[in-house]
């Protein structure tokens, strides 16, 4: 299965049933994907899944950190449908990719 469809699976999940395991769900979907959350400058606080609406069959997931420093930093996944691994956006590359997305990156909590 590919990894938009384990994602998929996921969130039809969470939507039907209302479970409560779908951060880690997604946790360990990423790590299976070779995708680790950062370590030493900053704390996972959130993780967003979301839809873009310039693409279709696709989703993309954010994991929310605050840093050392006191501030907030997002780094994005790009999962589609066709795509055998999910497209990696660090530093705001997203809010360039897929417009709909400006402003996401830095948003404070």
């Amino acid at each position: 299965m590919l990894p938009y469809e384990d994602l998929k699976k996921i969130t039809d999940t969470e939507y039907k049933i209302g479970g409560t395991g779908w951060a880690e769900n997604t946790i360990r979907l990423l790590e299976k994907c070779g995708i680790k959350q950062r370590g030493k400058d900053g704390k996972l606080v959130q993780i967003n899944i979301s839809h873009p609406t310039t693409i279709d069959n696709a989703m993309v997931v954010g994991y929310r950190y605050i840093k050392n420093n006191g501030t907030f930093t997002e780094d994005t996944f790009l999962f589609k449908k066709d795509n055998p691994k999910p497209e990696k956006f660090y530093k705001g590359k997203l809010e360039e990719y897929l417009k709909e997305y400006i402003g996401t990156h830095k948003k404070q909590l």
